[in-house]
């Protein structure tokens, strides 16, 4: 770039290689290895993202001895090579080629206004081919990828070429939009192109990367503050019946922002490392004073882009009419460009559009705030006040600035308006706790807003004055940012606590999905629902990693016959179709399997597989699946002493909730005449998903079957409230109750015909462990013995996912968990009881004890 030559003089190999030049970079090398390793350890974004950070870091150690004028091709090959490693080559292709062409339609020989139309041109073909108006041959994967490498930058470097003289290489443009940490992170910084040309290589070479380390390092600690909030602060909507857990929602919304700012501040810090010395991402927004304040700390680059795409050439063209026209309309527009651009990325995410009143009156109204707060500031004289160690004045305009700006995004990223607004009556209930959680948010709002940090100037400092003091806080910052990482990364740490504080440990070292986001998965999954936070929602991370495509529920397939029963159907006998590209056959009970004698034969031990997706088996072979996997190896330790033959049989049922597996037990497995009842459930979900589906029901006019369920649904005036959310409230405060009455059915289906039933607890790879306790308590009750595989042995679980946005088992998670019923079945005796051998070391060993 233009100024790297003046900066970093081009230098001889013994140069760079002299002991001078190699110490500074044997410590950024050290730190940087470190990071790596928590970036790994702590499963920051993906899989994939901990491979791209071992081919950075390599690639930061060839890029650093290059000569200065090799570094920039090959920062562009290394970011080539990672979008390759992520995506694999076929859409790395497809990337390269699609990108191509829009990178180069822009440097035709053509005056401006035409190359702007040919762009467009190509946008348009591209926006057809996304929607499915033009039969396409591109891997879905393909476009998310591309829209988060060029749908927004692109903006910006148009905007850019129309107002310089000359076009930039075609290296530099093309670094610019293929971006090494980008393809991991969909909702990337909107960086300026000029900013990018301008800040490459402008100060001292370690400098430059000891301030990436400092942002690495507080990016990941960020990301952890946001696993902690995430998991053990948000309290899920249900539960919402005083002020305090008003107030907890509407304060946790925001903080789940923190994602977003760790995520920028990593990728911002790690282009770093490669010379680009690029400004803050975010700064201290939470101690912002005004709406103003807090457009000018919160997603500086996206303000920074609206602000010279919308606002200073709507301001300049405008010059001349009233201050405050000119200052509401420039700021108007930005805020329509901004939810239009929001828009935009959410199209080539997800490939639709978002366009819900929910998302445009969230951005109308804090354009409106914003708006409002810049014109009465107009007025204001601009004389520098005398800045005080802690302002009492200052601390209240921070909690009512952040207040708001949390109430606002608790509105956005709420499932609904709807139930936004069927929160509030929470809002008259108050009691001792909810007073206290008032006072001491104030307390602390007011504390930190008014003390000398909070009223900081934001301050960005000019290329190349960044002093050798500022690198050794930086040096500070960094290396305990990283003690206390590595601290909670420490493979040893869960070995040495109780198992509350491990399963407490496991929510801050690995990505999953609270219980919250793991019920509105498995709604978005079968029913298609979008959830309208998905630029802030943990939810949507899990969805846009990997393969954006939609799989359809089985139940929306031909092999499933609806009827009016409380299953709502069944699977179509002696059928066969593919389904995720994998074949599913049915038997002629309409059981996923192979056929099956009809009496059972002599000496044959049956045993009833009770379940859900999981145990259906979605995404396997038939003969990968739990129950097949279970029966050989029945059959192969059989001793023949009791029978002569042991058959498992699939009752899995897709989006089945408990009761419903209950009634299937009750009305579908006598004619099969199992000897043994393996009944499935997933603490936690099973309870929430359980009274969300039957108040569905109940509001569909499906016959409930059970009187017990009919009087249940009296009692608690279900029928009678009009609404859907409150109705699944109401539920939902009574949902040990209801459960107990589901595992009462199970005891009673089981005890009337003789079979003898285990409830087994399970949980699905990388899923949210639950402490809640309450199932086995009313299995007990009920005398049915009751054991959990809810832990998976140390074992890694995300080798035993289907997807990154999948946690249904695959073939080696299908083959631990009918290796860990077996071992299960042996410990409690039931399998020399029937005269099968015992094992005599688990087939599946893990990598460690927990």
């Amino acid at each position: 770039m233009s100024n790297a030559v003046a900066v970093v003089p081009e230098d001889s190999l013994a140069t760079r290689l002299s002991w001078a030049n190699m110490r500074p970079l044997l410590g950024v090398t050290l730190q940087l290895g470190v990071l790596v390793v928590l970036t790994r350890a702590l499963q920051v974004v993906s899989t994939e993202f901990g491979q791209l950070m071992l081919l950075a870091f390599a690639g930061f150690i060839v890029h650093a001895l290059l000569p200065q004028s090799a570094r920039l091709p090959f920062f562009l090959l290394l970011s080539i090579a990672g979008i390759g490693l992520v995506v694999g080559l076929a859409p790395l292709l497809w990337l390269l080629l699609l990108g191509g062409a829009l990178i180069g339609v822009c440097y035709l020989p053509l005056r401006f206004p035409l190359r702007l139309a040919a762009v467009v041109a190509v946008l348009v073909v591209l926006i057809l081919l996304r929607s499915g108006v033009i039969p396409s041959i591109v891997p879905s994967a393909v476009w998310p990828v591309l829209g988060s490498l060029f749908m927004f930058r692109l903006v910006i470097f148009l905007y850019d070429l129309a107002h310089r003289p000359t076009l930039p290489s075609p290296v530099q443009a093309l670094s610019y939009f293929f971006l090494l940490p980008n393809v991991c992170i969909p909702l990337f910084p909107a960086i300026d192109f000029k900013a990018w040309e301008r800040t490459y290589y402008d100060a001292e070479t370690y400098r430059i990367h000891q301030r990436g380390l400092h942002w690495m390092a507080r990016g990941l600690i960020q990301i952890v503050a946001y696993r902690l909030v995430y998991h053990h602060f948000t309290i899920e909507t249900l539960d919402i019946q005083t002020a305090g857990h008003l107030l907890q929602y509407i304060l946790v919304s925001f903080l789940l922002y923190l994602r977003i700012s760790g995520l920028y501040h990593f990728a911002i810090g790690l282009l770093h490392l490669f010379g680009f010395h690029l400004p803050e991402t975010n700064h201290l927004y939470w101690l912002s004073a005004s709406f103003t304040d807090l457009f000018r700390r919160a997603n500086i680059y996206w303000r920074d882009a609206m602000m010279k795409l919308v606002y200073y050439p709507t301001y300049f063209r405008l010059r001349g009419r009233s201050p405050r026209l000119v200052t509401i309309v420039s700021l108007g527009l930005v805020f329509v460009a901004t939810w239009a651009m929001h828009s935009w990325m959410w199209f080539w995410l997800r490939g639709t559009p978002l366009l819900t009143l929910q998302d445009m009156s969230f951005y109308a109204m804090l354009g409106i705030l914003i708006t409002t707060q810049a014109v009465r500031d107009l007025g204001k004289p601009r004389t520098k006040e005398k800045v005080a160690t802690w302002s009492f004045r200052r601390g209240l305009a921070v909690c009512a600035t952040m207040g708001t700006q949390c109430l606002l995004w608790s509105y956005w990223t709420a499932d609904s308006p709807q139930e936004w607004f069927s929160l509030w009556p929470a809002a008259l209930v108050w009691n001792l706790t909810s007073v206290a959680l008032l006072l001491g948010v104030l307390a602390l709002g007011i504390g930190l807003g008014g003390a000398r940090f909070g009223v900081m100037e934001q301050v960005q400092r000019a290329p190349g004055t960044a002093d050798a003091e500022a690198t050794r806080r930086s040096l500070m910052v960094t290396m305990a940012c990283t003690a206390l990482l590595v601290l909670v990364a420490n493979p040893a740490l869960p070995n040495l606590v109780s198992k509350s504080r491990r399963e407490f440990l496991l929510t801050l070292r690995a990505s999953q999905l609270n219980s919250h986001d793991q019920a509105a998965q498995l709604q978005g999954y079968y029913e298609q629902i979008d959830a309208p936070d998905a630029l802030t929602s943990q939810m949507t991370r899990a969805w846009s990693e990997g393969n954006d495509r939609r799989w359809p529920d089985i139940k929306q397939s031909e092999l499933w016959i609806p009827d009016s029963s409380l299953l709502q159907g069944r699977f179509k006998p002696s059928a066969s179709m593919m389904w995720r590209d994998k074949p599913f056959t049915t038997n002629r009970f309409g059981l996923r399997g192979r056929e099956v004698a009809y009496p059972k034969p002599p000496r044959t031990y049956r045993i009833a597989l009770f379940g859900a997706s999981d145990i259906m088996g979605s995404g396997v072979n038939d003969n990968e699946v739990i129950d097949a996997l279970l029966e050989r190896q029945l059959n192969q330790t059989n001793t023949h002493t009791h029978y002569d033959k042991f058959e498992v049989l699939n009752f899995g049922q897709s989006r089945a909730a408990f009761f419903q597996r209950a009634w299937l037990l009750d009305h579908r497995a006598d004619s099969l005449q199992p000897d043994l009842v393996l009944f499935t459930m997933y603490p936690g979900r099973d309870v929430m998903f359980g009274v969300q589906k039957l108040e569905r029901l109940q509001r569909a006019g499906v016959d409930l079957d059970y009187p017990q369920f009919r009087e249940f649904v009296q009692r608690h005036e279900i029928e009678s409230r009009k609404d859907s959310l409150g109705a699944v409230r109401a539920l939902y405060q009574n949902r040990y109750e209801f459960l107990e009455l589901e595992m009462k059915l199970v005891a009673d289906a089981a005890r009337k015909r003789g079979w003898p039933v285990i409830i087994v607890a399970m949980r699905q790879p990388t899923a949210l462990a639950t402490s809640d306790t309450m199932p086995q308590h009313l299995a007990e009750q009920q005398g049915i013995p009751f054991f959990e595989m809810t832990n998976y042995e140390g074992l890694d679980e995300n080798t035993l996912r289907l997807a990154p946005n999948d946690d249904h088992p695959n073939v080696a998670g299908h083959a631990y968990l009918a290796d860990r019923l077996y071992r299960e079945l042996s410990r409690l005796g039931l399998l020399a009881e029937l005269g099968v051998a015992a094992p005599a070391v688990p087939t599946t060993l893990p990598a460690s004890q927990p």
